[in-house]
C-alpha cells in the first residue's frame, strides 16, 4: 500500500514539475496576451465625477468594448513586445448611428452606409478618411495581476 501511495506521489510531483516547466517555456508575449483574457472595467476611482462604465472583453485574440453597458465595437487583436493591436471588425448600429438597427455591422457594411449618405448630401466621398478611421489601432499595455495599464488608462479584471 505504501508503495503505491508513493509511486502515485511521484507521479503527481513529476507531472506538476512537467506543468512548471512548460508554463515557464512560455513566449513572454503568449503570457502577456492570455493574461488579457476575461473582462476588464476602466477604474475610475480618481475621478471627482461618476463616469460612465468601460469594458473591454479579450478573449483568445477577439475583443468586444462597451460604454455604459452598451456595446460599441468588436474585433480582434494581437499582444506583442508590450503593444496592443486592435482591429475593428463589426460596430453596433446605434452607437455608429441612431438611426441603425440594434445589430451587428460589419465594416464593409459601414462603408456602404457612410458612402450612401455622403453622396446623398452632395459630398464627396473621402476613401482614405474612412478607411484611417478603422485601420487598426496600437497602443502600449501591461498587466499586474488583475490590472491592466492600456495607454494612460487603467483596468481592473472583474
Amino acid at each position: 500500500m505504501k508503495k503505491k501511495a508513493s509511486i502515485r506521489i511521484t507521479l503527481i510531483v513529476i507531472s506538476l514539475a512537467i506543468a512548471a516547466l512548460f508554463i515557464s517555456c512560455q513566449n513572454p508575449d503568449e503570457k502577456q496576451a492570455s493574461a488579457l483574457n476575461g473582462t476588464w472595467v476602466r477604474d475610475t476611482s480618481d475621478y471627482d465625477d461618476d463616469p460612465p462604465e468601460n469594458i473591454i472583453i479579450f478573449n483568445d485574440g477577439n475583443f468586444e468594448m462597451k460604454y455604459d453597458g452598451i456595446s460599441q465595437v468588436k474585433g480582434t487583436y494581437t499582444a506583442s513586445n508590450g503593444l496592443l493591436t486592435l482591429t475593428f471588425t463589426h460596430l453596433w448600429g446605434p452607437s455608429e448611428d441612431d438611426s441603425l438597427e440594434a445589430r451587428w455591422y460589419s465594416k464593409a457594411e459601414i462603408k456602404q452606409i457612410d458612402k450612401k449618405e455622403v453622396e446623398e448630401s452632395g459630398e464627396e466621398w473621402n476613401e482614405k478618411e474612412f478607411e484611417r478611421r478603422y485601420a487598426p489601432y496600437s497602443t502600449a499595455f501591461s498587466v499586474s495581476g488583475k490590472t491592466l495599464y492600456l495607454g494612460d488608462d487603467k483596468y481592473i479584471k472583474k
